[in-house]
């Protein structure tokens, strides 16, 4: 494998395919090097300077990008390596709903609140367990509730064997990362998140992107 220089980011959108001399459309692998998480999105042009939607890189972790992309984008601080792919266990191609692929086991998604919606899609959680999200870079004040359910009809908050809530956060910080209890969540199929509660929804101003991290369950 050809060795390329490392990419810096400069906290604005960089055209990576541009930047890394690997030809536009091309499968690539990119590991983010720096302390901060980085944005990745495929598309032809650039995103707006305040866009973070797309794809996320956590610290130290790796994404595999498939090939027929027309352009691949990155956002953040500090140094990415990028390289042409080598296959993983898990691969995000262009049009997957799985966004980053972190390990043969941990898998970063995207789940999203529409704009003017208070909740966001269901993720399918089978052979995996949720193990934390990343809250976006803008949120209309609210909390947050993690809904569970078995069929991805009826809908429930969740609770511990206790009785206690285990996916409410009264007021979460934006861009900040958030464990979850594992055990608690686990026997559910189907996870969504609600902005407010289930009892009380709050609207979202604008689309809402929360990464959620998940591991492959063996």
């Amino acid at each position: 494998m050809v060795t390329i220089s490392d990419v810096d980011l400069q906290k604005a959108w960089l055209d990576v395919y541009a930047t890394s001399g690997i030809a536009v459309g091309t499968a690539v692998d990119i590991q983010n090097k720096g302390s901060d998480m980085v944005f990745v999105q495929v598309k032809g042009s650039a995103p707006a300077a305040d866009n973070r939607d797309g794809y996320v890189i956590l610290p130290y972790e790796k994404l595999q990008i498939g090939a027929g992309g027309a352009g691949l984008w990155a956002y953040g601080a500090g140094e990415l390596t990028v390289t042409e792919a080598v296959p993983l266990a898990i691969t995000a191609s262009a049009s997957a709903p799985v966004s980053t692929v972190s390990s043969a086991d941990r898998v970063v998604q995207n789940a999203t609140i529409a704009i003017n919606t208070s909740v966001s899609y269901a993720l399918d959680m089978d052979k995996n367990s949720l193990l934390g999200f990343i809250m976006p870079s803008a949120w209309t004040t609210a909390g947050i509730t993690i809904e569970v359910s078995t069929d991805n009809s009826n809908w429930f908050p969740a609770r511990d064997a206790y009785g206690s809530t285990v996916g409410y956060i009264a007021s979460p910080v934006v861009s900040n990362a958030y464990a979850v209890d594992v055990q608690a969540l686990l026997p559910w199929r189907y996870i969504r998140f609600r902005s407010g509660t289930t009892a009380s929804p709050v609207v979202q101003t604008a689309a809402r992107t929360i990464p959620i991290v998940k591991r492959v369950l063996a």
